[in-house]
């Protein structure tokens, strides 16, 4: 029988400590303070993702037009909204509402805060957006009314057939190629933005809209070789570095970069090292600099 008790004293107090554990989980839950509140400086809480639905659109510093505009912390300029904006809303308060920029071109940022018409955003990707069309066309002054049909096709064609364009975020009209528009691309597998080309006709053809294929790398770095060997004085002396001192890179508008490093003896007979960079376009032609090695 004492052991029974003692057995019994045990299982009790097991029970009595397992008894104590959620009131303490309870207690040190309750002494994490909730989140804030969204201070409002106007308004009630509105939060959730606003997408921009026209372009230049100004984000004010109040809920009215007659604020002024939310200066642009990085150019120092007005800022204004366009369809490659997304923010994040805080509050809104009649017709407006307070939000804060937080992805541009489908980049996440985090910029400046201000007032914007709700008219003027939706909480919903809506029309071209849904296909990456960032690019408010029929709203630009600088591409004639009659072309915009055709340069609007030519945007969702290099959306659809280039395969690392994640959205187009602007247009041009080429100056010095009379009828022949470009759009730029956020990449989507990093790097720099790109500009694809296009005329009206090519738009609407059958052929497809993207970068051009990169020059191959052996045939670029032999193109190299030889703007090199054109360039030294002593062409018997050159020592190209081929193994440690040679990179080359795809850049996303379909450009190579060679970079070749090499020794060669100038005209007094002294040797030097420099190093060649090479860019290769996709026909083939070579622009090349060089300079000395550091």
């Amino acid at each position: 029988m004492v052991q029974l008790g003692a057995v019994t004293a045990v299982l009790f107090t097991i029970k009595a400590c397992m008894d104590e554990k959620p009131e303490k989980v309870a207690t040190e839950r309750a002494a994490v303070p909730p989140a804030p509140a969204i201070a409002c400086p106007e308004g009630v809480p509105a939060p959730g993702r606003y997408f921009v639905t026209g372009k230049g659109v100004p984000l004010r510093t109040g809920p009215g037009d007659g604020f002024p505009a939310v200066v642009n912390a990085r150019m120092g300029d007005a800022r204004v909204l366009s369809p490659s904006y997304v923010l994040a809303g805080l509050c809104a308060s009649g017709e407006w509402l307070y939000a804060e920029i937080v992805e541009v071109d489908r980049s996440p940022v985090r910029w400046e805060k201000g007032w914007v018409r709700q008219a003027q955003v939706s909480t919903t990707p809506t029309g071209d957006s849904t296909l990456g069309l960032l690019w408010d066309i029929d709203a630009d002054i600088d591409i004639p009314a009659a072309d915009r049909v055709a340069v609007r096709a030519g945007a969702l064609k290099v959306l659809h057939d280039e395969r690392n364009c994640a959205a187009v975020t602007t247009g041009v009209r080429s100056s010095s190629k009379p009828g022949t528009y470009f759009v730029t691309c956020t990449p989507k597998g990093g790097g720099g933005p790109f500009n694809v080309w296009f005329t009206p006709a090519q738009a609407n053809g059958t052929a497809p809209l993207a970068v051009p294929t990169a020059y191959p790398e052996i045939a670029s770095r032999e193109a190299c070789e030889r703007e090199i060997r054109a360039r030294v004085t002593n062409p018997s002396t050159l020592d190209l570095h081929r193994v440690i001192g040679y990179a080359t890179t795809v850049h996303n508008n379909g450009n190579r970069t060679v970079l070749q490093d090499f020794a060669a003896k100038n005209s007094l007979g002294q040797e030097a090292k420099y190093q060649a960079r090479c860019l290769v376009l996709p026909t083939g032609a070579v622009e090349v600099t060089i300079t000395d090695a550091q």
